[in-house]
């Protein structure tokens, strides 16, 4: 009686907590679906790669080469325009606005100086001149009124 309850025991053990006669036909089925369902389409998909790979390898290579290159130069010419702002930005902070202004300034006033001699000078000259012409003329009508009076 112990042996054969100790088998049936270990039968419904087994029944209650062996799945493997369960798993394996269930991956059975799922691999023989799985197998069905996808077909040659992995073997498609690997000669395309290996199709993208070779076009990859025998073209692109070169392109991305010279592309490099190419990004190469741009960074050479970035880094000089790069050097090339700050060295405008150095003489700009060394550059002082109001110096310049200050000098600009000065030279303005000393035109301005310079043109107002200048107009100066000139209303002399035409003053002097008008002086001149209106003693003339003022002489001219006198001797004209004596010569009037005279006869």
């Amino acid at each position: 009686m112990s042996l054969s309850l100790i088998k049936d025991c270990s039968d419904i053990w087994f029944r209650l907590f062996d799945h493997r006669p369960f798993l394996n036909g269930e991956i059975k089925q799922f691999t023989k679906d799985y197998e069905e369902s996808r077909g040659d389409r992995e073997v498609v998909k690997l000669f395309e790669i290996l199709e993208w790979t070779t076009d990859v390898r025998d073209e692109q290579i070169d392109k991305i080469v010279t592309n490099s290159n190419k990004l190469d130069k741009i960074n050479t010419l970035l880094e000089i325009a790069l050097q090339n702002s700050n060295t405008v930005l150095e003489n700009e902070s060394s550059y002082s606005v109001d110096r310049a202004l200050s000098s600009k300034r000065a030279m303005r006033k000393l035109e301005w100086e310079k043109f107002m001699c200048d107009v100066d000078s000139k209303y002399t000259k035409i003053e002097e001149t008008f002086r001149g012409k209106e003693r003339e003329l003022s002489q001219f009508y006198k001797d004209l009124e004596q010569k009037l009076h005279v006869e």
